[in-house]
């Protein structure tokens, strides 16, 4: 059912004019308020433009404020703690935000709020495909940077611009980090298999082990068919994986209640066998190359900390990307690439990654210790808003006391403003009395001057 509110959504600063949001499907509310808590809001950016947004939520609340949450394409999303929207008004109203990057194109953003939801804002900066990349969950970093490389190797055999398709690929990732390529998104749930062709580089990304196994076979024939190369990068069936996947499930459903889809799937559907995968790849003038990515101590690493509810951990990423992530390119890995192209297109590769990598236990423990400094500084942040929180409880209690001295004294106030309130109508009272009294005195002299006058009179008289 589409939301028939009135809620606007503001885009304000350097996204105006270049960000489109609406309210997708979801939604559904009545003139009295919400009757259905949770919907899709979507965000469109140019396909050239990423950008880095604060969303700010106004909500009002009635008796309490209520858990709130959301996701971005499907990742959680951290919000900041609430925050008074106008402390001299409404005490109901409040502020939450949230600040992440948008990717260029469409974007999906699920949301969950029971308070009344009164207004959207949305602010923020364009910014480069790179630092957009640097953003990005690690692991999610990780398998695309290294498709980047691989291209980046070829392209002394490409001639013109680079026609790429993205089989299972998106938001238009694989764009940010290959600008220059012509690239096509394929739905393999959706899309034909057999349509399109002569594509210089098909490129399929932990997509493979998410289709039922009958169909894999043909996924990876309609892959290598496609075009001149192929990129395959899974997770395969192996007792290392399946047990750091179990690991990684068991301490999501621990420490945030979460039953991850995708691993889900992986345990109904299996993982794919790499050397059926290989052999599916390889033959007629094609040359196969197995690649590591992703240190599998490392991918569980990054993957549990994508779920922390840590609002700043975007800047921990950066680190990691940038300073790390090669470094983690080696067995044992959680993810394996397939590649399959000409002869002469996998010299220049293995001449590139055959050269010993460095071990990535350094790196592990420098990445690891990086991100406990960062959660040293939340604790001190933390222990910096329990003290604020003490300091401003004790205030409370002042002001309570201040409160109820007032109110005691009010009440004193009050007592004494009606005894003197009794009292004066006690005198006006008297004074009602006495104006009586007075005006029956003033009669009676008046009769007794009447006789006398006239005695008066006869007597001059006479």
């Amino acid at each position: 059912m589409h939301r028939a509110h009135s809620t606007p959504i503001v885009v304000a600063g350097d996204l105006a004019g270049i960000l489109e949001a609406r309210f997708g499907r979801g939604w559904s509310a009545s003139p009295e308020g919400w009757t259905t808590p949770r919907g899709t809001i979507l965000l469109r950016l140019p396909p050239d433009t990423p950008a880095r947004v604060e969303i700010a939520f106004h909500l009002g609340s009635g008796s309490g404020r209520q858990p709130m949450g959301m996701t971005l394409d499907r990742r959680p999303v951290a919000l900041l703690p609430a925050e008074g929207r106008r402390p001299e008004g409404e005490t109901g109203s409040y502020l939450r935000r949230c600040r992440s990057t948008l990717p260029p194109g469409e974007s999906r953003l699920d949301l969950c709020c029971t308070d009344p939801l009164e207004e959207i804002e949305i602010s923020g900066t364009p910014i480069s495909f790179h630092e957009y990349t640097c953003t990005l969950p690690p692991d999610l970093f990780a398998r695309h940077r290294r498709v980047q490389e691989i291209v980046h190797l070829w392209n002394p055999f490409f001639t013109g611009r680079v026609r790429i398709l993205d089989v299972g690929g998106g938001p238009d990732i694989l764009r940010a980090f290959l600008p220059h390529a012509e690239i096509e998104l394929l739905d393999p749930a959706t899309g034909d298999h057999t349509a399109g062709t002569g594509y210089d580089v098909v490129v399929s990304l932990d997509t493979l082990e998410h289709v039922p196994p009958d169909q894999r076979a043909d996924l990876l024939r309609s892959i290598r068919e496609r075009g001149r190369a192929a990129i395959v990068g899974a997770p395969f069936r192996s007792r290392a994986v399946a047990a750091c996947e179990a690991l990684v499930d068991h301490r999501l459903r621990k420490d945030w209640g979460l039953d991850h889809p995708f691993l889900r799937e992986h345990r109904s559907h299996g993982l794919p066998v790499l050397s059926e995968t290989v052999e599916s790849l390889g033959g007629e003038g094609r040359r196969t190359l197995v690649l590591p990515g992703s240190f599998l101590p490392a991918w569980s690493f990054w993957f549990l900390s994508s779920f922390a509810p840590i609002p700043d951990l975007t800047e921990h990423w950066v680190r990691l990307n940038t300073r790390y992530s090669e470094a983690f390119d080696t067995e044992p890995a959680y993810r394996h690439f397939v590649v399959s192209a000409p002869p002469s297109w996998i010299d220049p590769l293995t001449a590139h990654f055959s050269s010993p990598a460095s071990p990535p236990w350094e790196a592990l423990l420098e990445a690891q210790i990086d991100f406990l400094a960062l959660l040293a500084r939340l604790a001190r942040e933390h222990e910096g808003c329990e003290k604020e929180r003490d300091r401003l409880a004790a205030q409370l209690d002042t002001l309570r006391i201040v409160g109820d001295n007032r109110r005691e004294q009010l009440q004193a106030l009050t007592e004494l403003r009606a005894r003197q309130e009794a009292y004066i109508e006690g005198l006006e009272a008297q004074n009602r009395a006495l104006t009586e009294e007075k005006a029956e005195l003033a009669d009676r002299l008046d009769r007794l001057r009447h006789p006398l006058r006239t005695l008066w009179k006869s007597v001059r008289k006479g």
